[in-house]
């Protein structure tokens, strides 16, 4: 599996090139129908700013870039995620090549791109893939700064991790492994002393600078939203088991289960790496994959952690991986193994509609609903027949998708917010307490939402639309005119 070092660069750029064309097969084909999340940061992009209700504004921004040149369809909004992931792929390749040798880069990649989780995470648009990438970076200067001690690269790898917190707050933990890997690794801790570790966490700071003050002018909605997903109660120590094997099944699905049996092996076999003659590099890919894992863990444990909440640390773990993998013929076989069932998942996920529709999965409303360019097209035309009305709606997802399948912007588009909450982005951005006397089109789930309709003096049901979901199920919308909205 060696192969010649001059010929390393160009086959990876050939395999990051077909994997990738892969994956962007995925979008023109459209496996998954767009979801809530995904037409509302279709709807951020609309509306660009240092930050949203619940995420940094990195996501938005690249959409913005790839809708103006490809436009705001399906191809336009996903297009950032497997380009993302492409470089991510590249830099893995410089990383391992720099700290071990071209042959483990080259595997690195190439088993990075078609990890299950990669794949999956190329077919929709997500904040995961420029999360990703900005760490990658930022973990590839912090290498280089580790070997050099140059400024230039500290500096570097602090605005790279300032650029992944734009993109994701989950890159707070690339400071804290870094300041693990010092503190625990002796060689490394005379560089506490110095003060280039610090410029990097400053450069940080300093990237991130324009998302905190939205936040100061935004009642820090971001860090309140953060606080809730996680969902922590520290005065209940219930611990919820079937909550933490479900996160670990969701490890086992996102970097398959040899690579993570690999991994945890392997980290076990590696807490002495000075007996085992375990590099310091090998020390440091660890320290940046093992430690998040763990900490996730614990957070499935005490409440609920997202699959993806650990993803970050498969960029060191696939590394860290395929150096074990390559030490032993039977280490190899395993990864031609793995190979191999990653490209049947990857192939199988163009046939991800089928096998939901084969196997009745059931999946939320607001991800596998089917017909929503009809549905659109319905509510575009009520709203064009009774003019000087605005949308309403009383679901976060229902409103996402109802303004990016209708065409219809956040100014004409209201939120049913009767107590003023701040729970997510629409009640944030829309205020109807000065709409007193306006007409609305409303849209909701509910055949008979009383709670909104005694608020305006009449109310019509206009249409009944039909919902074709994945599963089979279906579900409706119910499309009212209210008029004379009464406070």
């Amino acid at each position: 599996m060696s192969m010649d070092s001059k010929k390393a660069t160009s086959s990876v750029l050939l395999a990051i090139s077909v994997v990738t064309a892969i994956h962007l097969l995925f979008i023109a084909k459209n496996i998954w129908p767009i979801n809530g999340d995904e037409a509302q940061y279709f709807g951020w992009s609309q509306e660009l700013d240092l930050g949203y209700y619940s995420k940094p504004p990195m996501l938005a921004w690249l959409i913005a870039l790839t809708t103006k040149v490809f436009g705001g369809g399906v191809v336009g909004l996903r297009l950032a995620s497997p380009l993302c992931h492409a470089i991510t792929a590249w830099v893995i390749f410089l990383i391992a090549t720099r700290i071990i040798n071209k042959n483990v880069g080259f595997w690195s990649s190439v088993t990075y791109l078609m990890l299950p989780g990669v794949s999956f995470s190329s077919s929709i648009i997500s904040t995961d893939p420029p999360l990703m990438m900005f760490w990658a970076w930022g973990f590839y200067f912090l290498v280089r700064a580790l070997q050099t001690d140059l400024i230039i690269d500290w500096i570097l790898c602090g605005i790279a991790i300032g650029f992944s917190l734009l993109s994701k707050y989950t890159a707070i933990f690339f400071l804290v492994s870094l300041f693990l890997y010092l503190i625990f690794t002796p060689e490394m801790r005379p560089l506490l002393k110095k003060k280039n570790p610090y410029l990097t966490v400053l450069f940080a700071l300093l990237a991130i600078t324009p998302n905190l003050f939205w936040n100061m002018q935004h009642y820090f909605v971001s860090f309140i939203a953060v606080k809730n997903n996680a969902n922590l109660h520290f005065t209940s120590l219930t611990l919820h088991w079937e909550n933490l094997f479900i996160f670990l099944g969701a490890q086992l699905a996102i970097f398959g289960p040899i690579l993570f049996s690999v991994l945890l092996i392997g980290s076990v076999d590696s807490l002495n790496y000075h007996k085992k003659n375990i590099t310091p590099w090998m020390s440091l890919l660890l320290f940046f994959s093992v430690p998040l894992l763990l900490l996730m863990s614990l957070e499935g444990l005490f409440s609920k952690a997202n699959g993806n909440w650990a993803a970050p640390g498969y960029i060191t773990g696939c590394i860290a991986v395929i150096a074990f993998l390559l030490q032993k013929k039977q280490g190899r076989n395993l990864l031609y193994l793995t190979l191999v069932l990653n490209l049947l998942v990857l192939f199988g996920l163009f046939y991800a509609q089928p096998i939901v529709r084969a196997f009745g999965i059931h999946m939320p409303i607001s991800m596998t609903t089917t017909n929503w360019q009809t549905a659109g097209k319905k509510i575009a035309e009520i709203k064009r027949r009774h003019s000087n009305t605005s949308l309403l709606v009383d679901n976060r997802m229902l409103m996402a998708l109802a303004m990016y399948y209708s065409n219809t912007s956040l100014k004409e588009t209201y939120k049913w917010n009767p107590l003023h909450l701040r729970n997510d982005h629409y009640d944030l951005v829309t205020d109807m307490r000065n709409k007193h006397g306006h007409d609305f089109i409303l849209v909701s789930y509910r055949p008979a939402p009383q709670d909104i309709l005694q608020h305006f003096s009449e109310s019509h049901l206009l249409d009944t639309i039909h919902l074709e979901t994945l599963d089979g199920q279906g579900s409706f919308l119910y499309v009212f005119h209210v008029i004379h909205f009464m406070g």
